[in-house]
């Protein structure tokens, strides 16, 4: 028989035992599994059904304050449909709605009746971990199961919930009934770095020897498993180097490969020759277990969030081919003895196919057969009748962890419901079914495929946005890969990169001039010509991605995973501000030279951000970089100058922060100033020269609400990195966290808090085991009393210490938690730029509301509750310019969530970096001299654009949207004569809604930090005054172009919300963003 005749008869032969399995499952089922059958057929075939389900398991269950549990239990109720179609069934439809008519009379016993529900819903899924509960479990499924035992826990956030679980499984392995586990690195090492890849190595191997020899002590047999793609490498480098050591050279062991995971395939063969050469040695074998994948949603999440091509295959169809070549490859007679193989799954087609297989070649005594406790019982056993025994992979969780224990659930629950996965067929197949012949075709199909299913990296693929550029479209530049073993290696090679001495005066008037006489060449190429060039910047910054990083390590301290979307994120301005330089029309002029002031934190995209944005509009530009990142600085406009720009467009000019900086800022030939810094160097700037035409992003005193509904361990990980990325140096850092009593009180969120933040690993940016770098300078006064200093009624959770000096002089600081912080303090008004995290405890989140919006700036600010009422009242209610629900506060993406505060976290005729209106203040509009049509274009404006909310982003794991939002009050003043201003004002102020105040230059009027000033007036503005009152302010006259006009009469905010919890996509609270802005006028007249 040739070899397709006899894998065509090896599929028959499959097929027919596929056929007798079914037959003997339906025979076999008890009342109860048939009673669960039913009701999980039902749920499954139900979306709604399927996610009122998982919200009562995954919120529910996770909020430990009663209220608003009851308030989450009330939401869900309300949702959920009571019809005899409803897959919760009728029953069950009737008792949540009963549950949640009684929640507000007693919401402990509602809550509690929750709980015992999803308790017994999971039994049998997963187990208990108490020794008796566990041992009399694993009794009552006989002889022929085997248990593979996953001990579930607490998020590990930090080093001590690693050892614990660690001690966990260690306890487990020491029971005599248990003899099989199952272990992620990722469960007992915190913190893993991916671009760490030797010192993570170390770590993990040092868990894993305590885990192996606890192995051999006990006789258990310990199976590594595989979670996230990234962690591949890092588990198989563990997994060979601990057993390659003689004290584990008899050890058998396993470790895990995902089938939808292309690189599989060359870890499998690495594998085989890993367990030959052992086996030949010590006469020990490796178990590959081959499963098609747990970690699915989250791969594709992230990757989307990054710009990634997803690792795992695109289609169920080539996963199905992938885990069948896998086997085929694992069983095959010429396989070493050495190997035994695990077949993980459900679909008894396949199933059928490797047990048949492995008849056929003689290898059925190295295999052994693999299912998920609970979720198939009949067939187990039926599959156990054939193969003699089936190891039952079983999650068993400690009954106060339970609510941890929810995300596998929810996992199971999505992976194993999906339109084409077997499961969902199972509840309905039988060998006549049309389920049965579909199934046939899906198996025929994959298996003919198995040989040609491609096995080349899909996360190498490349994934360009140039081409969208081209055709004019934008789509944000992928970050670099961690996983890049050649990236990750150039990125810690830092170049040293010399930049020009300090300029002295007259070189500032030599460049200056030079700059206004290349004024014209360079405002006179076309919009076309600017976008070309800018896109050569943009795809050279691409290439020399790991150079940057390199030398942002080196000089600003920058870890890769701060550094590496920094890159990102200024290849996407080149290309952003190229196209909306196309679209500003004939009707601009640019101002001429602009000076670019940048700030050291974020030393490559903001001074690229500043530079584009001016280039695209038509200016020339100097950039004065700070002084701290000169050779950042340097790089890029070096980049630039290679790309195309010319020296007369573009000038480099370091100064000193002192007469030579005040020259230049304030020097007549400078039309333009775009300063991100402090709010105290934009006021200085202004005393400078206070008809300065500046746009400037400043401070921020940024904090997250943690609410009572909030999930505790996915808020830590988040407020951990608000707080305390680039050691909380970003002017978008949480350094305060207003959190609901109820959680603050609870041990469990302070527990989290404080290992998270003591495990973060503090050194210099260039060393790739960095978690937080350093300070760029010692600390200042503020930062000083921050790290050093409690006031009255305060403690520390965690005590800073400095590492490398003393309080004066170091530059490496342990991260700090202080507690006790009150509203008003110094603490909560005090921006202090560094790594401290400030607790504020808030009656509920009215009041957290109330704390959140008390600050003098506005620029970020961020909510975590699973509560979807509670979302929609923040939103509602929440002053800022950034608003971050479920997620961290820093991190904004070009055009996905422009950036920009409100308050005095911007000063001067700016908007939003990233944003469609930035471009709209680097040049100069026509001033409107009539009101003919103008009231026909605002109200078209209005309805299209202003009283909208805009979706700035199609991604599904996380929902992205811009607004308006109007001032408080808007104080326009103009000069006695002028009677077209007033009859504008009257325009906008009835098409919008807005208070409007006319007031001549000599009137007093007041101001606060809500309200904003149009100076119309042909009389110098008092700008120092508006900027010490906090007011934004605008001296430009109002232009007859109604697109770029009527956005100044309003503040815009930016939406970000997350739209998965643990990567399944439109689970969790879907709040409405909804405008903020008064109802639109719809008149025409």
């Amino acid at each position: 028989m040739d070899a397709h005749s006899q894998s065509d008869d090896i599929a028959e032969r499959a097929v027919g035992l596929v056929r007798r399995l079914l037959s003997a499952t339906e025979t076999s089922h008890t009342a109860r599994e048939r009673r669960a059958r039913r009701r999980i057929a039902r749920l499954v075939d139900d979306p709604s059904a399927l996610w009122t389900t998982a919200t009562l398991s995954d919120a529910v269950m996770r909020v430990a304050r009663p209220s608003a549990a009851t308030r989450l239990l009330r939401q869900v109720a309300a949702k959920s449909p009571v019809t005899t179609r409803s897959g919760l069934g009728l029953r069950d439809s009737l008792g949540l709605k009963l549950l949640g008519a009684i929640s507000p009379i007693s919401s402990p016993l509602a809550t509690r009746i929750v709980h015992l529900v999803v308790r017994a819903a999971a039994k049998g899924i997963i187990l208990p971990r108490e020794v008796g509960a566990l041992r009399d479990h694993m009794r009552t499924r006989g002889d022929s199961m085997r248990f593979n035992i996953n001990v579930l826990g607490e998020a590990v956030l930090g080093d001590r919930e690693a050892q614990a679980r660690l001690d966990a499984v260690c306890e487990m392995m020491r029971r005599p009934e248990v003899d099989y586990i199952s272990v992620k690195i990722s469960a007992i090492t915190s913190q893993i770095v991916t671009v760490d890849h030797a010192g993570s190595l170390a770590r993990v191997c040092e868990r894993l020897r305590t885990v192996y020899r606890t192995a051999l002590t006990h006789g258990t047999f310990v199976n590594l498993d595989m979670e996230e793609y990234r962690d591949l490498a890092l588990t198989i480098d563990a997994f060979t180097t601990v057993l390659a050591e003689p004290e584990f050279a008899s050890l058998d062991a396993g470790i895990v490969l995902q089938a939808y995971l292309p690189e599989s395939h060359f870890a499998a063969r690495r594998l085989i020759d890993f367990a030959a050469q052992r086996h030949h040695q010590h006469q020990s074998t490796v178990k590959i277990r081959v499963v098609k994948g747990a970690n699915l949603a989250m791969e594709r999440t992230e990757a989307e969030l990054h710009g990634w091509c997803a690792a795992p295959y695109a289609t169920k169809a080539e996963v199905d081919a992938s885990w069948l070549r896998l086997i085929d490859l694992l069983l095959h007679r010429d396989t070493p003895t050495g190997v035994r193989v695990g077949i993980a799954s459900h679909n008894l087609f396949g199933l059928a196919w490797a047990l048949t297989i492995a008849d056929v070649r003689g290898t059925r005594d190295r295999l052994d057969v693999e299912m998920l406790e609970g979720m198939a019982n009949a067939e187990a056993r039926a599959v156990a009748s054939i193969a003699g025994n089936v190891l039952l992979y079983a999650p068993v969780v400690a009954h106060d962890d339970f609510p941890s224990a929810v995300a596998y659930l929810v996992r199971r629950l999505d992976e194993n419901t999906s339109a084409d996965n077997y499961l969902r067929a199972s509840f309905h197949i039988t060998p006549e079914s049309a389920e049965f012949a579909a199934q046939e075709q899906r198996f025929r199909a994959a298996l003919a495929a198995r040989n040609t299913v491609s096995t080349a990296s899909r996360r190498r693929a490349a994934v360009d946005a140039a081409p969208a550029f081209a055709r004019g479209e934008f789509v944000n530049e992928p970050d670099g890969d961690p996983t890049d073993v050649a990236l990750v290696r150039l990125a810690h090679a830092a170049p040293h990169v010399p930049a020009p001495d300090v300029a002295s005066l007259d070189q500032i008037e030599q460049t200056l001039g030079e700059l206004r006489r290349g004024a014209a060449a360079w405002s006179a190429r076309s919009p076309r010509e600017r976008h070309e060039i800018l896109g050569r910047a943009a795809t050279l910054m691409a290439a020399e991605r790991a150079t940057t990083i390199a030398i942002m390590g080196r000089e600003a301290g920058k870890t890769f995973d701060e550094a590496n979307p920094e890159v990102s994120e200024a290849i996407d301005f080149a290309r952003f501000y190229a196209i909306q330089g196309e679209q500003l029309g004939d009707l601009t002029q640019p101002l001429g030279v602009v000076c670019v002031v940048p700030p050291w934190n974020f030393p490559y995209a903001i001074p690229a951000g500043g530079v584009f944005a001016a280039l695209a509009a038509g200016n020339t530009v100097v950039l004065k970089p700070a002084p701290q990142t000169t050779g950042v600085a340097w790089h890029l406009a070096d980049q630039l100058w290679r790309a195309g720009v010319p020296r007369d467009a573009l000038a480099y000019l370091r100064t000193h922060d002192d007469h030579t900086g005040q020259h230049l800022v304030a020097h007549p030939q400078v039309d333009a100033v775009i300063l991100t810094g402090s709010f105290d160097t934009a006021q200085l700037f202004v005393g400078w020269k206070p008809e300065l035409h500046l746009l400037a992003e400043t401070s921020g005193k940024n904090s997250m609400i943690v609410a009572a509904s909030a999930d505790i361990d996915v808020a830590v990980k988040d407020l951990v990195h608000s707080a305390f990325s680039h050691a909380g140096q970003k002017c978008s850092a949480a350094s305060l966290a207003i959190v609901d009593e109820g959680v603050l009180h609870s041990s469990r969120f302070l527990e989290q808090l404080r290992d998270a933040v003591c495990t973060l690993r503090v050194g210099h940016g260039g060393d790739p085991a960095t978690v937080m770098g350093s300070l760029i300078d010692p600390p200042g006064d503020a930062l000083r009393r921050a790290l050093s200093t409690l006031d009255h009624g305060e403690s520390w959770l965690v005590e800073p210490q400095p590492l490398n000096g003393d309080i004066n002089t170091a530059t490496l600081w342990s991260p700090g938690v202080r507690l006790g912080v009150t509203p008003g303090s110094w603490c909560q008004r005090t921006e202090w730029f560094g790594p401290m995290l400030g607790i504020i405890a808030a009656r509920d989140l009215d009041h957290a509301i109330e704390i959140q919006n008390s600050t003098e700036f506005a620029l970020t600010a961020g909510l975590h509750a699973l509560d979807e009422e509670e979302c929609e009242r923040w939103l509602a209610r929440v002053n800022a310019g950034n608003l971050y629900v479920n997620r961290a506060t820093t991190g904004a993406v070009v055009a996905r969530q422009p950036f920009g505060g409100w308050r005095r976290s911007c000063i001067g005729a700016t908007a939003k970096a990233g944003g469609v209106h930035y471009l709209h203040n680097l040049v100069r509009w026509p001033k409107a001299t009539t009101t003919n049509g103008v009231a026909a274009q605002v109200s078209a404006w209005w309805r299209e654009h202003g009283a909208q909310v805009r979706p700035s982003s199609t991604l599904n794991a996380e929902r992205n949207f811009t607004r308006f939002a109007p001032y408080e009050r808007v104080v326009v003043v103009h000069d006695s004569h002028d009677t077209v201003t007033p009859a504008l004002c009257a325009v906008f102020r009835e098409t919008m809604g807005i208070d409007v105040t006319l007031a001549t230059p000599d009137a007093t009027f007041e101001l606060n930090l809500d309200t904003k000033v149009r100076w119309c007036s042909s009389a110098s503005a008092p700008t120092a005054r508006f900027i010490a009152a906090g007011a934004a302010y605008d001296t430009r006259p109002i232009t007859s172009c109604v697109a770029a006009e009527a956005p100044r009469w309003l503040r815009e905010q930016s939406v970000s919300v997350a739209h998965h919890r643990y990567g399944n996509v439109g689970m969790g609270p879907q709040p409405q963003v909804l405008p903020r802005v008064a109802s639109p006028v719809t008149s025409d007249t």
